[in-house]
């Protein structure tokens, strides 16, 4: 479906066929989004790239903007325009897209869009330096890089977020393969590296029953112990 309203608050495409004839934005939504705060693209097929490139650089208020399930999308190349046009950003998702995001795109959104709190990156889009490069969001409180199989949790050492709320790194197969999530468990004992974190979930679809991402089992014990409001989740493990 595709429902507008004016002022226009939110556009969302649902499937293929509502926009598989679609050449250009009619003059009467173009005229409409310099308003628009909420913009959802979903299942939009082989034009979302296309639309996309017509509608961000029209949105210079636009503070919500979810991408998903648009494997024709380049995610480098959307971040771009992104960085360009949506400086006013508070929630990003990003999933089921195609290509992944390199360093650079990720610091030129990071530099342009100081203002996103919530931030989620899916489906193989992220790799270590590229999620350093997001966590130096300076009002990011919320992070998602659920099934991201290249980070290995080395940007978490390398980091410290100040007003990081919550960590989701479901699925994420390789995490701690090179022991980075233990060395980043013993950082964060103190209460000075990551001090608002409440919320870590390494939840792992494909780990053994009972198995845990830490290969050091004591960790857990002592963060619990140390830092009491911080929540470790790890379902279907």
């Amino acid at each position: 479906s595709c429902s507008i309203h004016y002022p226009i608050c939110s556009i969302t495409l649902d499937t293929i066929k509502v926009h598989a004839d679609l050449q250009e934005l009619p003059y009467q939504v173009a005229s409409r989004l310099r308003s628009l705060k909420l913009l959802k693209l979903i299942r939009a097929g082989q034009r979302a790239s296309l639309l996309l490139k017509e509608i961000l650089p029209l949105c210079p208020e636009i503070e919500t903007l979810e991408i998903c399930e648009c494997p024709s999308v380049n995610v480098n190349a959307i971040s771009s325009i992104i960085s360009s046009y949506c400086g006013k950003l508070r929630k990003l998702t990003i999933a089921g897209c195609g290509n992944s995001l390199d360093s650079d795109q990720a610091r030129a959104v990071t530099e342009s869009c100081p203002e996103i709190e919530q931030l989620t990156i899916r489906n193989f889009a992220v790799s270590d330096n590229c999620a350093g490069e997001l966590l130096r969001l300076k009002s990011l409180k919320h992070l998602d890089l659920t099934d991201n199989e290249g980070i290995t949790g080395k940007f978490l050492v390398q980091a410290n977020s100040q007003g990081l709320r919550s960590l989701i790194l479901r699925d994420c197969t390789e995490l701690n393969a090179r022991g980075h999530l233990d060395e980043f468990v013993k950082l964060i004992q103190d209460d000075g590296t990551y001090p608002a974190l409440s919320l870590i979930d390494t939840s792992c679809l494909w780990a053994g029953h009972g198995e845990s991402m830490l290969k050091d089992g004591k960790l857990k014990k002592i963060l619990k112990n140390v830092r009491p409001g911080l929540k470790w989740q790890e379902e279907q493990c």
